[in-house]
């Protein structure tokens, strides 16, 4: 046996050694060399083999008291043949107690074996392990049943009712979709429905409207009556609702107004019924209105509308009288009318029909429908009386005028018959009133006339209006009847409108004389006179005379001469024997025919000595030889009328008779001498009369007073009059005195351009020696406006000037001195004369000119001397400001003439250099910084960085400065290092400013030396605008662990492995390694929230809440804040605030420095909010209270 157990240690398989020995190891009870042989072969066999072997060596180890050996051996038997019905057996006794052990061994087990065999191990394995409780693995293993066993219907329900019961019908919905597809109909009724529902409120929730409705249908089919049922009733009229299944939610709502009360199935029913336009879609839900709303209109329209489209007869004129009755009044009337054409027209019953037309009559007596009814009915019945009054009643309201007026017709007929007459009048004229094309006017005239019998006017009007319609024969006699009756009734003007209308059928000499008549009753005697003149055309000649001259004596009457002379000279022609001369030639003086009269009366006028009347008749003919004839008659007498001379005069001026006038002054010479002088005198002035009889008139008038001014009337015209007269005029200027002679030499001057000269020259004589200089410069500028050379002319002016300068008149003088420089420009002495007058005027644009002519001249601009700042605010006032500040750059400073060139500065849009100017101009910080402003504004950034920082070193920057030059120096190069040093002082005074973060980090960017310290800042105004930016990636450093503590982990945790959870566990291992916790595990609570913390310094817990609202990053810092917090973490995971959460939040963002992820976490993590519902945090709004970012954002702030 030694040797035996020798050769097996090398070789456990030599036969027969191996039998021999087992054999004899066994007699001898020495089970633990037996365990060792089998061990030792189980080593060397294939799987199956050697599970045999090892379940053997367990049961040596077993009898041999090794029970932890046996223990292995059993377990390394099953582990390498799942197979094994005896491993399998062993293994399940000794797990009976533990569910989990139990679940992976059957797991194993069904691995191993054929389908058929390892289905019912997995059924048993899930079962168990939901009677034990645990959801999870038993959801994971009815899905490892179900993706062998197929259509289990108990195990889908069951798998479906644990996806409800974990993550609601959408996590249940496949499942509920195998069971349906599975057991169809055969599945109980109960488990239908809630399939159904839960698979309906799935769909909803994901937008799958349309299978929403089908399994909401399929749960209302199954269980009408039920809670259920009417849920799902209520979800599928929501579901219809958003689809916009208008016939779907048509019935829903229907289903469930069934079964609600009054107020709600109204509501439910209006809904229904406005769902479609058409009303006979939703004709059901109408009815069911109108019978709960019958005295709403709308409703009862509707539902005709929709009967009617849908032809129920019955059911429409049920709705007719409901609302009928509902309604009353006028609303009434209609519905019973309507209903009543129902009933005779659709259900053939004119009984009925006739008692509800009778109920509208009654129900409105004002409607016009049923007032028709009912007369027709009284026509039929032959009821006169009640006919009337009917007739009265429907009238007014009757719209068809045609209609109303046949009915007054009618009406008008009952009144005659029964006594009525001013009825029957007033209905006529109603009918009359339409005119020609209303109905029944013709019979309307013919009734009324016998009613107008003590009425002439209106009698007339009517046989007027009868007229109308006649033939011309009997229109003529009806026209002229009805002319007598106006004519009777003082309407003159009808009378002669109906006269004329006549006369227009058919004239003769009566009806024109009636027609005249009229006329002169109307005051009209021209047209009386026309008609006459007609008659006359028709009458005998024995009576025309008679009727010319009466025509004449009207269109006398009515002004009208010239038809009134047509007629007499008519007559005269005609029968000259009517009228005598005298009378004749009366009547053309009368009617304004004076050459008429004048050939008719002038000659015997002279004749018999008239010469008065003579006169008359010739002016009034206009006979120009006659009237001067009869003139020269009249004043040849001593005692001639004045008038006569005048008019004598007037005609010989007229005609440019000068001999004439002269020869009548002549003759006035004897008894009016004045009179004869002013003739002369106008001869003397006339320009037409010859030189002769002007020399003879001055001549006669130089003796008579007054000649000197006759003669200085005459200078007006001096260079136009004959030579000789002009001489003569001029002599007797000479003579005249001083003054009187220099005025009459400007005069002639003025007057006569030909010796303008020698008599200016005259008259400057006279003044200069006479000391008159003021008057002799006036004329000495008459003499050069006559100077031809430019220089000569110029030399003038400035004299001129001077002279003008020295009387005072500057404005004559600066005129002077201008007209020099025109004719000679650069003359100096006019120059040095303008520039203090312009100075005076403050004419800036001249002042310049002549500035620069006179600088120009002598010496350049240096020649300005004192006038420079003069010629600067020149330059300004007209807006030429380069050429003012350059002058003023020439001049010392003073703070009043940098204020002047910052002015000009700004108004030539040079910002930069007019704040210079103003900084150059104070000290004040205030104003400096006001300047800064500007400068900032003016985006002039290199020279508000010089000034923030002067301010800024000498401590004079306000908070509010500071804030701006932050603000506005952050994105720019040069200001960026100083922005740089005023972000954390502000920051710190108020952590929460977003833009203040995004700023700085946008300086700390611009800076080159600061790259890598932006991350810490950046995202923190990202945060406080509740950003949904990526938060960046940053470096980890290492953590303090913390000491050995113990927390009990949560029931449900899953460890995180690579096998579990690999994308989770690859972005979170590198991220622990690096804060130096490579050793501890992590494990995820699917029930936790946000949180994450230690259960023991090597167990992590991560809530399942962080993993959908956090990303890689910010997973990094929730692990360092978990880490961070210790012990004390563990009171995240319950309300309220955690001691230390601040300080932890630091040292958390010191390992991990990136402040957007940081900020997220906190904001989430925060007291008021942890718990709730993360996506519906608002991290901006959390963090501005939270103490935790304050204290990171000023950690931040620290650290760069």
């Amino acid at each position: 046996a030694e040797f035996d157990a020798l050769l097996l240690e090398s070789d456990p398989f030599q036969e027969p050694l191996y039998s021999r020995h087992r054999a004899w190891l066994t007699e001898t009870g020495d089970t633990q060399a037996l365990a060792a042989l089998l061990l030792r072969r189980a080593q060397k066999q294939p799987p199956a083999q050697a599970a045999e072997s090892y379940l053997a060596a367990a049961k040596a180890f077993r009898e041999a008291g090794a029970l932890e050996r046996a223990l292995l051996c059993e377990d390394q038997a099953f582990e390498l043949a799942p197979s094994s019905a005896e491993a399998f057996h062993v293994l399940r006794a000794r797990a009976a107690g533990d569910v989990r052990r139990l679940a992976e061994l059957l797991s194993l087990r069904a691995a191993a074996v054929p389908p058929e065999q390892a289905l019912p191990l997995l059924r048993e394995r899930a079962d168990n392990l939901l009677k034990a409780g645990e959801v999870l693995l038993a959801a994971q293993a009815f899905d490892d049943y179900l993706s062998k066993a197929g259509d289990d219907v108990d195990a889908l329900a069951t798998r479906a009712e644990l996806a409800a019961e974990g993550g609601g019908p959408g996590a249940a919905q496949p499942y509920d979709r195998r069971l349906l597809a599975a057991g169809g109909d055969s599945l109980p009724v109960p488990v239908r429905v809630r399939t159904h529902l839960r698979l309906g409120h799935a769909s909803l929730a994901s937008g799958a409207y349309r299978d929403a409705a089908e399994s909401f249908e399929a749960v209302v089919a199954l269980e009408p009556e039920g809670d259920r049922g009417q849920e799902a009733l209520s979800l599928l009229a929501e579901v219809y609702g958003k689809t916009g299944d208008s016939k779907g939610l048509y019935r829903a709502s229907l289903k469930l107004a069934r079964k609600a009360d009054a107020a709600t199935a109204e509501v439910l029913y209006r809904r229904a019924a406005d769902l479609f336009e058409d009303p006979k879609d939703s004709i059901d839900a109408l009815l069911h209105l109108a019978r709960l709303r019958p005295a709403d209109a709308s409703i009862i329209d509707r539902a005709v509308v929709g009967l009617r489209a849908l032809r129920r007869p019955a059911d429409l004129l049920a709705v007719y009288e409901a609302g009928a009755h509902a309604a009353g009044g006028s609303r009434a009337a209609e519905l019973l009318l309507a209903a009543a054409d129902v009933a005779a027209s659709q259900l053939d019953d004119p009984q009925r029909a006739e008692a509800l037309r009778e109920r509208a009559a009654e129900a409105d007596p004002a409607n016009v429908a049923a007032l028709k009814a009912r007369v027709v009915d009284l026509r039929k019945r032959g009821d006169q009386a009640r006919l009337l009054e009917s007739l009265e009643r429907l009238l007014p309201v009757t719209e068809d005028e045609d209609e109303a007026a046949l009915l007054r017709l009618e009406l008008a007929s009952l009144a005659s018959a029964a006594g009525r007459e001013p009825l029957a009048r007033e209905m006529l004229e109603a009918v009359v009133v339409r005119g020609t094309s209303g109905a029944g006017y013709a019979e309307a005239l013919e009734a009324l006339e016998p009613l107008l019998t003590t009425d002439p006017g209106r009698l007339a009007e009517v046989r007027l209006a009868r007229a109308q319609l006649l033939s011309n024969v009997e229109r003529r006699e009806m026209l002229l009847a009805a002319s007598r009756e106006f004519e009777a009734a003082s309407r003159v003007t009808d009378a002669l409108r109906a006269a004329r209308e006549a006369v227009s059928i058919e004239p003769d000499v009566e009806s024109l004389k009636w027609v005249a008549a009229l006329h002169r009753a109307a005051e009209e005697p021209g047209r009386a006179a026309q008609a006459l003149l007609q008659a006359a055309r028709l009458a005998y000649s024995a009576q025309r005379p008679a009727l010319l001259l009466e025509a004449a004596d009207l269109w006398e009457a009515a002004d009208e001469k010239a038809e009134a002379l047509e007629v007499i000279e008519r007559v005269a022609s005609e029968a000259p024997d009517t009228l005598g001369p005298v009378e004749l030639a009366a009547r053309f003086q009368r009617l304004g025919a004076p050459a008429r009269a004048a050939e008719v009366g002038f000659a015997p006028a002279l004749e018999s000595g008239d010469l008065t009347g003579a006169l008359a008749l010739a002016e009034g003919a206009g006979d120009a030889a006659r009237i001067r004839e009869a003139l020269w008659a009249l004043v040849s007498k001593p005692d001639a009328d004045a008038s006569h001379v005048t008019d004598l005069a007037t005609g010989l001026r007229a005609d440019g008779d000068w001999d004439g006038l002269l020869r009548l002054a002549e003759l006035l010479t004897q008894w009016d001498v004045a009179l004869a002088t002013e003739l002369r005198g106008e001869v003397l002035r006339a320009d037409g009369a010859s030189a002769g009889s002007r020399l003879r008139a001055m001549e006669w008038l130089a003796a008579v007073p007054g000649f000197t001014e006759r003669l200085k009337g005459l200078l007006s015209g001096l260079g136009g009059y004959p030579e000789a007269l002009s001489e003569a005029v001029l002599t007797h200027i000479r003579a005249l005195p001083l003054e009187e002679r220099i005025a009459a030499l400007e005069e002639a001057a003025d007057n006569w351009a030909e010796r303008r000269g020698k008599l200016l020259r005259e008259r400057f004589r006279l003044q200069r020696d006479a000391g008159l200089m003021a008057d002799a410069a006036d004329t000495l500028g008459l003499l050069i406006l006559l100077e031809t050379d430019p220089k000569l002319r110029a030399s003038l002016h400035v004299e001129h000037g001077d002279m003008l300068m020295w009387a005072g008149d500057k404005p004559r003088a600066l005129e002077a001195f201008e007209k020099a420089l025109e004719d000679a420009p650069g003359t100096i002495r006019a120059l040095e004369f303008l520039l203090p007058i312009y100075d005076e005027t403050k004419n800036h644009a001249r002042f310049v000119v002549v500035a620069e002519q006179l600088a120009a001249i002598l010496a350049g601009p240096a020649a300005m001397g004192l006038w420079r700042e003069r010629l600067a605010e020149a330059y300004e006032a007209l807006g030429r400001l380069p050429e003012a500040a350059e002058q003023l750059k020439l001049l010392p400073e003073t703070p009043e003439r940098l204020e002047r060139r910052a002015r000009i500065a700004e108004a030539q849009g040079f910002t930069g250099e007019a704040l210079q100017l103003r900084e150059r101009l104070t000290e004040d910080p205030a104003q400096l910084e006001d300047i800064l402003r500007k400068y900032l504004d003016g985006q002039l950034v290199v020279f508000a960085v010089r000034l923030a920082e002067r301010l800024f070193q000498a401590g004079q920057l306000s908070m509010p400065a500071k804030r701006l030059v932050a603000e506005r120096l952050s994105p720019t190069y040069e200001g960026s290092a100083l922005a740089m040093h005023l972000w954390p002082e502000l920051l710190r005074q108020q952590p929460v400013d977003a833009d203040g973060w995004t700023l700085y980090a946008e300086a700390l960017e611009a800076c080159d030396d600061v790259p890598m310290e932006v991350a810490r800042v950046d995202g923190f105004g990202a945060a406080l605008v509740s950003s949904t930016a990526s938060a960046s990636a940053a470096t980890i450093s290492p953590v303090t662990s913390p000491e050995d503590f113990r927390h009990m982990p949560p029931p449900d945790a899953v460890p995180v492995t690579s096998e579990s959870m690999p994308r989770l566990h690859a972005a979170l291992k590198p991220t622990l390694k690096e804060l130096g916790a490579e050793e501890v595990r992590v494990f995820l609570n699917p029930a936790g929230g946000v949180e994450a913390y230690l259960c023991s310094p090597d167990e992590l817990v991560l809530g399942a809440g962080a993993l959908a609202c956090f990303g890689p990053v910010e997973l990094g810092y929730l692990c360092a804040l978990a880490l961070c917090l210790g012990e004390k973490g563990e009171a995240l995971s319950r309300p309220g605030a955690v001691e230390g959460f601040d300080e932890a939040a630091v040292a958390a963002f010191r390992a991990v420095p990136t402040s957007l992820a940081a900020s997220r976490v906190l904001a989430h993590l925060s007291p008021e909010v942890r718990g709730s519902d993360p996506s519906k945090v608002d991290v901006g709004t959390v963090l501005r209270t939270s103490t935790a970012f304050r204290a990171v954002a000023l950690a931040a702030l620290e650290t760069v």
